[in-house]
């Protein structure tokens, strides 16, 4: 019997080495990578927030990284969107 976020990543498709990969995007070391690469800081946050909001539908963990998902958005200069993600009742 597989748990909520084993079907999850199943339904999406993704393996155990995508979201080792994903987790690896996350890192210091792989935003470290993509600035180096060329990459604009703005995309390299906006990227990191997509692959956190993947790993938490995987995981279960949002409440673990909402707070980062929206400091990814602050950083990019994205105020409203950062506000809309950290807003709780």
């Amino acid at each position: 019997m597989c748990s909520r976020h084993e079907e999850a990543a199943e339904l999406a498709g993704w393996e155990d080495e995508q979201i080792e990969f994903i987790r690896e995007k996350v890192s210091e070391e792989g935003k470290r990578e993509d600035l180096k690469k060329g990459k604009a800081p703005e995309q390299v946050v906006l990227d990191e927030a997509a692959f956190l909001m993947d790993l938490a539908s995987v995981d279960g963990n949002w409440d673990d990284v909402v707070d980062r998902i929206a400091g990814c958005y602050r950083e990019a200069g994205l105020d409203d969107i950062a506000k809309f993600i950290a807003y709780r009742e």
